[in-house]
Formats: C-alpha cells, sequence, structure tokens
C-alpha cells in the first residue's frame, strides 16, 4: 500500500488551452495526491514472481479566471470566462519478474521482468462565460470540455533491494531503487459541450469532438529507504517516485489539438505486509 504527494508541474508541455476563444489562454495542473496497492506472488524456491498493481492519482482542482477586452470596428468587445479543472489517471499493472540475485553491494536481490500495463488518463475543464459589445447582443454560458486517453501496453522494468552496509543494515535498513518503461497503444479523445443561457439565440450544442489513435511512450523510477521492522512482516519504506506518460492528453480546443505529458512525481510512504 502506498501514498504519493504529486508537485505541480508548469510548462508549454503541460499546458492546457481553455474553451473560450480567448489568445495564449491557458491552464496548469496543480499539486494532488497518488495512492496505491500490490499484491506480489513468489513459489516457495523459484526465482519468479507474479505481480498485480493499481494505482490512481488525482490533481488538485484549479480554478482561473480569463479576461479579454479588446477595440473592434464596432465598439470595445468584452469577454470575461471562469474555469475549474479535474484531473485524474488510473494504472493497473500485471508483472512477471525473475530474480537475478544480484545486489547493489553484494548482497540483496534484483528482479527483472516485463507485464502489460492498462492506463486511462482524464481531464474535465468546466467553465462560465459572458461576452458584451455595443453592436452586438450580449451572452453567457457554461461550457463542459472533456479530455480522455485510454491506454494498453508492454513494459519492462528492473528493481533491486540490497541491505545497507554495516550496522544499519544490521538494523533492517535496505536501500531500494527501480526504473521502468513502456509503450502503450489506445483512443485519445476531445469534446466540448457549450450551452448558450442568456442571449441571442440560446443554444446548446457540441463545439467541436475529435477523436484519434495514439501511441503513447512512459517511464518511471523509484528510490527508497526500506526498514524492515524487527519480528514483524512488516516493512515501511519512503522515498522518491517518477512517473511520465508522454504527448498522452488532447490538450487543444476549437482551435486545434496539441498533446501534452502527464507527470507524477513526489515523495511517497508504503507499507508492505509478507504473509508466510
Amino acid at each position: 500500500m502506498q501514498g504519493q504527494y504529486d508537485f505541480d508541474d508548469t510548462g508549454a508541455s503541460r499546458s492546457f488551452t481553455s474553451s473560450a476563444g480567448i489568445p495564449d489562454t491557458s491552464i496548469h495542473p496543480r499539486n494532488g495526491l497518488d495512492a496505491g496497492g500490490k499484491l506480489t506472488y513468489q513459489p516457495a524456491g523459484s526465482p519468479y514472481s507474479y505481480a498485480i498493481g493499481l494505482r490512481y492519482g488525482r490533481a488538485r482542482n484549479v480554478t482561473r479566471d480569463f479576461a479579454d477586452i479588446h477595440p473592434t470596428a464596432h465598439g470595445t468587445f468584452n469577454q470575461a470566462v471562469g474555469t475549474e479543472q479535474h484531473l485524474s489517471h488510473t494504472t493497473l499493472d500485471f508483472e512477471i519478474g525473475r530474480d537475478v540475485g544480484i545486489g547493489l553491494f553484494g548482497t540483496g536481490t534484483t528482479t527483472v521482468g516485463g507485464g502489460l500495463r492498462f492506463a486511462r488518463f482524464d481531464a474535465a475543464t468546466r467553465g462560465s462565460f459572458s461576452t458584451s459589445s455595443k453592436y452586438t447582443p450580449a451572452q453567457a454560458g457554461e461550457f463542459d470540455l472533456s479530455r480522455r486517453t485510454d491506454l494498453f501496453g508492454p513494459r519492462l522494468f528492473a528493481r533491486t533491494t540490497s541491505p545497507l552496509p554495516g550496522d544499519l543494515g544490521a538494523r533492517g535498513i535496505s536501500l531500494g531503487v527501480g526504473a521502468g518503461a513502456g509503450l502503450l497503444f489506445g483512443r485519445q479523445s476531445a469534446r466540448n459541450e457549450v450551452h448558450i443561457s442568456a442571449g441571442s439565440p440560446p443554444a446548446q450544442f457540441a463545439e467541436f469532438s475529435r477523436a484519434r489513435q495514439v501511441t503513447v511512450p512512459t517511464i518511471d523510477a523509484t528510490a527508497q529507504l526500506n526498514w524492515a521492522v524487527p519480528r514483524s512482516p512488516l516493512t515501511v519504506s519512503a522515498g522518491y517516485r517518477y512517473d511520465a506518460a508522454y504527448q498522452v492528453l488532447d490538450g487543444g480546443a476549437a482551435s486545434g489539438s496539441h498533446n501534452i505529458d502527464s507527470i507524477q512525481h513526489g515523495p511517497f510512504l508504503s507499507l508492505a505486509w509478507k504473509l508466510n
């Protein structure tokens, strides 16, 4: 069982465009939380292990207001937009690994293997807008922009755990590091529903809807310190984790699509219980 705090990661590769028609407006994800669990089975006397793991993460709400005021041939055009965004991701991993018996400090275990990953990434942007101009009818309404990518594909990994040298190792302290890479395939979609509640005329319509097949590379890495509690099957671990899926979501709006990355990285705490 593991919990992780995800740090904010802004930049052009993670910038969502709002659906307000305002040039150069973007929304960046904020910090969030991840949680997950993993079940591993290794038959007695066998170097092979089998695991299934599930992770879910959700970013904190993002709220931002935009304003667009500019002169036109018919007078000043005013537009105000307020947005709120939610991000989430879910991964399901099936793994088969083999212990090759090599540790970082001459002792310990190293497991290499592969498996399959199912992943889903969601981003929902909801907002309201209002426009006014001296010579055109005022309008007000709401929009609901949903982005989703469903993926499936192979993943390779390597993990090693070794007791620290000297007295620390004798006290049950070990160092663990791991890395993985995958190539996932699936469907990416984006759709915006607009509801004009005031103005001429009131209407509800899909501003745009698009979908396509995508190939998404992923990488992940962890580093952690483990403490095997004396006379107990419990191991407590603390470390840092990085997990990235590149070009995974359609971050564009009506003017066109552009791909953005989904990156989670931050400190984590985990508990492992060994069954006899």
